[in-house]
């Protein structure tokens, strides 16, 4: 109760392209099941990005444009984790999600999941056994360099993972971040290009396709 879903449409570079949504939408059921929005009017091929604006702080979404209509887009929030990855001002970080596993330690079969050029998806971080499906890439340690150290927090939960990864971040953003997938499938590098928000009010999610293409 009392967050708003809007919805933007943004260019390459993830800048908003107009001065108001195409679409905002209070979220009125809060009860367990509750917490429906939409629908919206979409164009195939188009970049998005998809608000949820909180009283704290704002969830930024950003998916791959879409080929087909959808009818179940998941906003996911969690207080206690945007809390504990945002908290060190000054720097800007995601969770990446593919619900196909990033592998990382099976040679001529891994992904690349890259952020500014730097892959994350290591043959520590990212063991098939792991089945690692969501990314945390943020300034856990809170100093400005990425060295790829686990997170102790979410390196714990199956199917999470988390590494020391150092983006600057700014209020208004003032440069973009690059986030891409090179898929152990094929289907060449993905890119999603998005501002560098700034991680105390700012938090930044990002669904990757599991699929290379629709012809299956």
């Amino acid at each position: 109760m009392g967050d708003t879903v809007e919805v933007w449409p943004v260019n390459s570079s993830g800048v908003r392209t107009t001065t108001t949504p195409l679409a905002s939408i209070p979220i009125t059921d809060g009860s367990e099941a509750g917490g429906a929005w939409g629908p919206v009017a979409a164009k195939a091929g188009q970049r998005y990005e998809f608000a949820l604006v909180q009283p704290a702080r704002t969830i930024h979404v950003y998916k791959e444009p879409f080929a087909r209509s959808d009818y179940a887009i998941r906003l996911l929030g969690s207080v206690a984790i945007e809390n504990y990855t945002g908290k060190n001002p000054g720097s800007s970080g995601a969770v990446m999600i593919r619900y196909e596993e990033y592998w990382g330690n099976q040679p001529g079969e891994n992904d690349e999941l890259l952020v500014n050029g730097l892959n994350v998806c290591t043959a520590a971080l990212c063991p098939w056994e792991k089945e690692v499906n969501a990314f945390f890439a943020f300034n856990w340690e809170g100093k400005e360099e990425s060295t790829l150290n686990e997170d102790p927090v979410l390196s714990k939960p199956p199917f999470l993972q988390g590494a020391q990864v150092y983006i600057p971040a700014a209020t208004p953003p003032n440069a973009t971040v690059a986030y891409q997938l090179n898929s152990r499938n094929g289907g060449g590098l993905r890119t999603l290009n998005i501002p560098n928000w700034e991680g105390t009010t700012s938090q930044v999610e990002i669904f990757w396709n599991d699929f290379e293409s629709l012809s299956f």
